[in-house]
């Protein structure tokens, strides 16, 4: 699969040219299809009485999140085992990091917000603090963060479809997407898709091996 990351330039003729730099060899040609993620996070306020439901629902969030990892990661590269075993073992240390668990266990309890919330804001604090360091390597593990993050709100959501890929039936398809997430680069594997194409600085990501 052809890959790139972009950069916007519009042409005089009405054409839109993306120029980048290459994360694969190849060529790609075909219909590009934006990839759309959940938009808006529920966020309220919870009484005392809803703290301890709350973070139960984060850890059954956890481990379901867990086991769609490793199934979906199987699923898509049953032939790169090398990869896959560093990916997922990243992934699940992630998943299982107590410190990471503690915190967002916390501001539910402390700040009475909900497990949703909570999840947000404690995944965009971490962000935040890779990205800040202004180092590919923590850019990168920044956009795995993001990821994660996202998976997790997703599970808690319930909503299998809160990540949508826009496409024509039976066209080659070229995924455009904004972040680099390893999941975005499992969908586009398992889509078959001809290209992939993000605007995400994080080239030495996971989901950059995975493409």
């Amino acid at each position: 699969m052809a890959a790139n990351k972009l950069n916007r330039r519009a042409c005089n003729t009405g054409e839109v040219r993306l120029h980048g730099q290459s994360i694969s060899p190849g060529i790609g040609t075909g219909i590009c299809c934006l990839e759309e993620r959940m938009q808006g996070i529920p966020r309220h306020h919870i009484p005392n009485s809803a703290v301890e439901a709350n973070q139960a629902r984060l850890h059954d969030s956890l481990d379901i999140a867990r086991h769609d990892l490793e199934q979906h990661v199987k699923e898509a590269h049953k032939l790169w085992d090398h990869d896959l075993s560093r990916i997922l073992k990243a992934h699940e240390m992630m998943l299982q990091d107590q410190d990471f668990i503690r915190k967002v266990e916390i501001r539910i309890a402390r700040e009475l917000k909900n497990v949703h919330w909570a999840v947000s804001e404690e995944v965009d604090e971490l962000v935040a603090r890779l990205e800040a360091a202004r180092d590919p390597y923590m850019q990168a593990r920044a956009e795995d963060i993001r990821d994660l993050g996202h998976m997790i709100v997703e599970v808690l959501s319930e909503d299998d479809d809160s990540s949508r890929l826009n496409h024509v039936e039976g066209e080659p398809e070229i995924m455009i997407t904004q972040n680099l997430y390893p999941s975005l680069a499992m969908k586009a594997q398992m889509r078959g898709v001809v290209g992939f194409a993000t605007e995400s600085p994080a080239v030495s990501s996971h989901a950059a091996i995975l493409i």
